[in-house]
């Protein structure tokens, strides 16, 4: 049995950026991280928000004692 739940889109807080709108960064050179950079999230593309929508497959069988189960496709 195959059951499919959608997920109707929304508006969320960007995770890169923690809903700012910047990403924080370090030179490569500044090993303590005593100045950091920043610049405007590749994400969310400066706004903070994202919209976010998807759908997961769930497949259900039944087990059989003795039987091997067939794990392809699992993640």
């Amino acid at each position: 049995m195959e059951q499919t739940t959608y997920y109707h889109e929304k508006i969320c807080l960007c995770k890169k950026c923690k809903g700012t709108g910047e990403e924080v960064f370090y030179a490569k050179t500044d090993y303590r991280k005593e100045y950091p950079l920043k610049r405007k999230c590749s994400q969310c593309n400066g706004t903070g928000r994202v919209v976010v929508s998807g759908q997961r497959v769930l497949n259900v069988v039944p087990y059989e004692p003795g039987k091997p189960t067939d794990t392809a496709g699992t993640v």
